[in-house]
């Protein structure tokens, strides 16, 4: 669980370096974040809460990169949110990744 919640705290200062237009910051912490919450769904694969933050955090670190990873991250943001959508209802960001793909 403490995993998940650094996962979710990088994405809070990511989203703070984006107020500020720091880039670079912007895109250090969301890849952190990303990291952390994939060793979180490594220890506890059923953990909605993990796959929530991985799904959230996946999203908004493919607007920094290019189109290969785009795909294939897009796909790892899929799979995390139909696994959320299985434990809890999820709109936010499934209704963003189909609204746009």
């Amino acid at each position: 669980e403490v995993l998940w919640r650094a996962g979710a705290a990088f994405h809070h200062q990511s989203a703070f370096h984006k107020q500020r237009s720091n880039t670079d910051n912007e895109v250090k912490f969301l890849e952190e974040g990303v990291q952390f919450t994939e060793k979180a769904l490594e220890a506890d694969e059923s953990c909605s809460h993990a796959h929530k933050w991985h799904a959230i955090l996946t999203g908004a670190s493919l607007a920094h990169k290019g189109i290969q990873d785009r795909i294939a991250g897009g796909y790892k943001f899929k799979v995390s949110c139909s696994l959320r959508a299985q434990k809890e209802t999820i709109s936010g960001p499934m209704n963003c990744f189909l609204f746009f793909h």
